[in-house]
Order: structure tokens, then C-alpha cells, then sequence
């Protein structure tokens, strides 16, 4: 019975950890600054002659565009999201639509940067409607290329062929 109220409550740590991860009142936009800043950050970074030389540098940077082709995936996984998860992570649309989708209607709740088509409660597909890059993740590609050029000792290439798998 113990190691049952050690494990309930090694779960119930755990899940408070991972809801303490998204800030409370702020929604999913606050994914967007964080990651468009990090992008003006790496834009600033290439600047500089000595970091921009650095292939760690150009090895955070195709991470960072790996991050903004993933930020809607990774709160809204492919699909099937249910309404009031999706009203958690990005709080209450500023409207919903009635539109017309595939020979059926569906909801479309609409958000700053992006449409999100439900239907049956659950999420079927969205769209970016303001994009941080549009193109992410061939400058993702560029950058570990650029890595890779600049590893001349080859201290990074493992680091860089396991970004470019999961490219």
C-alpha cells in the first residue's frame, strides 16, 4: 500500500510539473515571443565575427528553426485534440466560424496566428496565418550545413547528424 501512495503521488508531482510549465493566463502565444526572440537573438549572434565562426552557434540556430516549425505541433500533436485541452493551452478563441470543410461544416476557432478547424469536439487540422519564418526548416537545414562547414575538428558531428535525422 505504501509504494502505491509513493507512486500516486510521484504522478501527481510529475503532472504538477509539467501544467507548471505553461504559464498560467498566458496561452500559446507566449510560445511565439519566446521563440521569435530567440531567432532575433541568433540573428544578432551570426553578426558577430567570432560567434558567427562558432559551430555551436549555427548548431543552436537550425535548433531554433526546428522549434518554430514544431511550435503549433507540439501543443497540438497531428490531431484530435479535444475542445477544452485546446482552450487550455490557448485560452478562448477570439471567434468562432461555421465553415464549410470537405463536403461538411465545421468550427473554425480563430486565434492571432492561427485558424484551428475542429470538428466533433476535437481538433482536424489549423493553419498559421502569421508565420515566424516560412521557410524554417530549410534555413534549419542551412544552418546545420553551415555547422558542419565550420566543425573542422568534428567535435559537433554527432550533434549535427542527430539534428539532421530528426530534420
Amino acid at each position: 500500500m505504501k509504494q502505491i501512495s509513493i507512486l500516486f503521488a510521484f504522478i501527481i508531482a510529475s503532472m504538477v510539473s509539467a501544467i507548471a510549465q505553461v504559464p498560467v493566463g498566458t496561452g500559446a502565444t507566449l510560445n511565439y515571443g519566446a521563440i521569435e526572440k530567440k531567432l532575433q537573438k541568433s540573428d544578432q549572434t551570426i553578426q558577430d565575427s567570432k560567434k558567427g565562426s562558432d559551430p555551436k552557434t549555427w548548431l543552436e540556430r537550425a535548433k531554433i528553426f526546428q522549434d518554430i516549425f514544431d511550435v503549433n505541433t507540439q501543443l497540438l500533436r497531428s490531431s484530435g485534440m479535444a475542445v477544452p485541452e485546446l482552450k487550455l493551452l490557448y485560452k478562448e478563441p477570439k471567434e468562432i466560424k461555421k465553415i464549410e470543410q470537405g463536403g461538411s461544416v465545421i468550427d473554425q476557432y480563430v486565434y492571432d496566428r492561427i485558424l484551428i478547424n475542429v470538428e466533433n469536439g476535437n481538433v482536424k487540422s489549423w493553419e498559421e496565418t502569421q508565420v515566424i519564418n516560412p521557410e524554417p526548416l530549410k534555413e534549419a537545414l542551412k544552418s546545420y550545413t553551415k555547422a558542419s562547414e565550420l566543425d573542422k575538428d568534428g567535435k559537433l558531428k554527432k550533434k549535427i547528424t542527430e539534428g539532421l535525422k530528426e530534420l
